[in-house]
C-alpha cells in the first residue's frame, strides 16, 4: 500500500558538474506544471536552485512550486521538523524535492535518512563508471536508518549520442546497471546551459525538456508507486 504523505526526493550526484541542480530545477518546474505541489528544497552552500528558480525580485513564480533555501545542518530541525507539518497534512500527494549536497558528504547523510527515493545525476563518461559505487556506499550507510530509502535510477545529463566515448560509456552503464539507468538521456542543449543566465524564466523549450518530461513520469511513478508490505 501507498504510505501517507508527500514523497521525499533527494536528487545528488558522486561528483561535480553532473546537471544535478538543472535537473532538481527541471523536474520541479515540470511537477508544478502538472499540478503537483512541489517544494524545491536547495539545501547546498552555493544556492545554485534559488538563483536559477528566482526571479530578479527573489521570488519563485512557477505554477505549485515554493522555493525554500535551508543550510544544510538547518534543514532537518527547521524544515521537516517544524516548519513542514501543515503542508505535509495537505498535501499527500505533493513532492519535495532536495537538491543536496554530494552523496558522499557528510552532510548528505541525514536527508537521505528523511527521503524516500534518491536519483543520482551522472554524465556518461569513464569517471562515472568508477565513482558511481562511492555514491552507492553512501545510500547503504543511510538505508540502516531508513530502510524505505530507494535509488530510483541514474540520471544521464547533457548526453552527446554521436560522441563515441560517451556513447560506449553510456553502453556499459547499460549493462552494469540496466534498468537503473533512466530512459531516455538528457541531451545536451545549448538553451540549457544558459537557462541559469535567466533567474526565473521558465523550463527552455526543446529536446532536454522533451528528456525532462519522459523521466518526471517515470520517476514519479517510481516514487509514489505501490509498495507491498
Amino acid at each position: 500500500m501507498k504510505s501517507a504523505g508527500p514523497r521525499v526526493l533527494f536528487l545528488g550526484s558522486h561528483k561535480g558538474g553532473t546537471g544535478k541542480t538543472s535537473a532538481a530545477a527541471a523536474l520541479a518546474y515540470l511537477y508544478g506544471s502538472r499540478g503537483i505541489p512541489t517544494i524545491l528544497l536547495d539545501v547546498e552552500a552555493v544556492g545554485a536552485a534559488s538563483l536559477l528558480a528566482e526571479d530578479e525580485s527573489g521570488y519563485c513564480h512557477w505554477p505549485n512550486v515554493s522555493l525554500v533555501r535551508y543550510s544544510p545542518e538547518d534543514a532537518l530541525g527547521e524544515f521537516f521538523d517544524d516548519s513542514m507539518t501543515g503542508w505535509k497534512d495537505s498535501h499527500a500527494e505533493g513532492i519535495i524535492l532536495i537538491d543536496g549536497p554530494m552523496l558522499t558528504d557528510h552532510k548528505a547523510r541525514p536527508m537521505l535518512e528523511r527521503s524516500h527515493g534518491v536519483i543520482l545525476t551522472c554524465l556518461a563518461d569513464p569517471l562515472t563508471l568508477k565513482t558511481i559505487p562511492s555514491g552507492a556506499s553512501a545510500l547503504h550507510f543511510a538505508r540502516k536508518k531508513n530502510p524505505q530509502l530507494r535509488l530510483l535510477g541514474l540520471m544521464i545529463n547533457r548526453f552527446r549520442k554521436h560522441d563515441r566515448l560517451q556513447a560506449e560509456s553510456f553502453r556499459l552503464m547499460g549493462d552494469q546497471y540496466g534498468k537503473l539507468v533512466l530512459q531516455p538521456p538528457v541531451p545536451e542543449q545549448w538553451e540549457m546551459g544558459q537557462w541559469p543566465q535567466q533567474p526565473g524564466s521558465d523550463l527552455p523549450e526543446g529536446t532536454a525538456r522533451e528528456a525532462f518530461e519522459s523521466l518526471a513520469t517515470n520517476i514519479h511513478q517510481r516514487l509514489f508507486q505501490t509498495v507491498e508490505v
